[in-house]
């Protein structure tokens, strides 16, 4: 039989003998969060929005000749590297590499900022949130990890130029 005490905020399981006692931890821990109150965060607020209309409009607008100019630049550098065959060498494969991550890490982050500061609704649900971080930091570290893959190539082709 394995009881649980509360001693100094932290829950101690007996039973078995102390081998057993990180084994029991977690089952304790949730039989004693079943007795208490808990709180289910389903929202987040974002603050830090302007509440003026004027200096809305003009980041919405910013904003959106920013994310469009950025992405019809981005693809029209990767259909013009795609097209082209003399653009298919190997630093031109880590540059359309590197502008389609940059695409995407925009698709990610600016349609959400858009949305907020065109409908006023500053909250996002948890889940979207998990889910934009996640893609976000996954797209930043890839491409933190192509730039250091990109550095490598220029340094082997200036250092070792015949072998490249």
């Amino acid at each position: 039989m394995v009881s649980s005490l509360r001693e100094a905020g932290k829950v101690v399981c007996r039973g078995f003998g102390p081998s057993y006692k990180i084994l029991f931890l977690f089952s304790c821990r949730w039989l004693e969060m079943s007795h208490e109150n808990w709180t289910q965060v389903i929202r987040f607020v974002l603050l830090g929005f302007p509440s003026s209309h004027i200096l809305k409009s003009l980041l919405f607008l910013g904003l959106t000749v920013t994310y469009i100019i950025t992405a019809i630049g981005n693809l029209l550098i990767i259909g013009l590297s795609w097209v082209d065959r003399r653009l298919h060498a190997q630093l031109y494969f880590f540059l359309w590499n590197l502008f389609f991550l940059e695409l995407l890490l925009m698709f990610v982050v600016v349609p959400k900022i858009l949305v907020i500061i065109l409908t006023g609704d500053c909250s996002i649900s948890f889940a979207s949130c998990i889910i934009q971080s996640y893609l976000y930091f996954l797209l930043g570290t890839t491409d933190i990890f192509l730039s250091a893959v990109m550095s490598l190539d220029h340094y082997l082709a200036i250092c070792r130029p015949l072998h490249y």
